[in-house]
């Protein structure tokens, strides 16, 4: 495995050893107005419901002005330190129309300072992936690396959710299917028409019995019944 594998996944694997080394300047003592706004609701997942989404930035111009902008992401910019992080955009809309639970919410529609270290750095090496598949000059080695360390990257990040290193592993196993099809659909073709030949002549004896069922029902007799001899005379 690529040191830029190795670096990607100890990223995702310490994740929440950065948010534990970041959460004491999630410090939240003296709170404005804006801080106030934004925290309207209340209990884990609260961020995903009100005031933490993109979409919230137009209605807290309107209350606070360029002031309350600037509140707005400074309250972001303390609340991605934490456990739950912060929401993507528009991710209240999402948990409205998919009926997410709380916790499926921060899992799948927030991101903390440890999802975005390790997000970027598996970003960072699909890039690598992506530049070394669009020359063309790979190895079944390379490939089998990209396989594993994509594979890598989805079971991590689905069994400790996070959405950015999820969509880096599904990113590299469809470059590497659109970049490696030219080179092994050879394989698959060959293989495609051996099939078809195959179906083709076993479409052929269907066709054949078929018709010699109806020549032998048009007759009078079953298939087969006019080769038992007759013993009534």
């Amino acid at each position: 495995m690529s040191i830029s594998s190795v670096i990607q996944v100890g990223a995702n694997l310490s994740r929440d050893l950065v948010v534990g080394l970041t959460k004491s300047l999630n410090d939240d003592s003296f709170p404005g107005v804006v801080d106030l706004f934004m925290d309207q609701a209340r209990g884990r997942g609260h961020r995903v419901v009100f005031g933490h989404d993109l979409s919230y930035l137009p209605e807290i111009y309107d209350k606070f002005g360029l002031s309350g902008v600037s509140g707005y992401f400074k309250h972001l910019s303390k609340d991605v330190m934490s456990t739950d992080g912060v929401p993507l955009p528009f991710a209240s809309q999402v948990q409205e129309v998919l009926e997410l639970s709380s916790l499926q919410s921060i899992n799948w529609l927030c991101l903390n300072v440890g999802d975005v270290l390790s997000g970027g750095v598996s970003f960072w090496h699909s890039r690598e992936v992506l530049l070394v598949l669009k020359k063309g000059q790979f190895s079944n080695g390379f490939l089998v690396k990209v396989v594993v360390s994509s594979g890598l990257k989805v079971f991590i990040s689905v069994y400790s959710p996070n959405p950015l290193s999820l969509i880096s592993g599904l990113v590299d196993l469809g470059s590497l299917a659109y970049f490696t099809y030219p080179s092994y659909s050879k394989y698959f073709s060959s293989e495609k028409d051996r099939l078809y030949i195959r179906l083709r002549k076993i479409s052929s004896c269907c066709l054949e019995l078929r018709q010699l069922f109806s020549r032998q029902t048009h007759s009078g007799n079953v298939v087969g019944l006019d080769y038992i001899p007759n013993y009534s005379h």
